[in-house]
């Protein structure tokens, strides 16, 4: 019995620290950064609820610790997002949602397209002839 029990903490905080790392990894905006921290927030405080309803101390620390961290992730995120708004709102006042846009994450170029880049670069319109993969 204590066996499977350990799996399911493993299950449940690996779930946790997936969830909240999908979106940090990604390049999604701001705003949706937040929103992934508060649900694992919410994720974390969920498995340290089971921990104390089942009287198993791992499972309740493990899911307060995990929750504490989304919690200040998400309270950083939106203070950040808040921060942003507050430009947008004091430079076109009250229309400024009509000019606000979450900022994503630039796009980062592979080697493939950053070398594809480079021979155009290079060689104009004639570049598909030099280029060898």
């Amino acid at each position: 019995m204590k066996q499977q029990t350990n799996r399911w903490i493993a299950v449940g905080t690996l779930g946790v620290m997936g969830f909240t790392g999908m979106g940090f990894m990604s390049g999604t905006a701001q705003a949706k950064k937040s929103t992934i921290a508060k649900y694992g927030a919410i994720a974390g405080a969920a498995l340290a609820g089971y921990g104390l309803v089942k009287g198993n101390g791992r499972a309740a620390t493990v899911g307060a610790v995990a929750g504490v961290g989304s919690y200040y992730l998400y309270k950083h995120y939106k203070k950040e997002e808040d921060r942003r708004q507050g430009w947008y709102q004091k430079r076109y006042g009250k229309n400024w949602r009509r000019h606000y846009k979450p900022r994503p994450k630039p796009h980062r170029k592979s080697v493939e397209e950053r070398r594809e880049d480079w021979y155009r670069k290079r060689y104009g319109n004639d570049w598909k002839r030099h280029y060898h993969h």
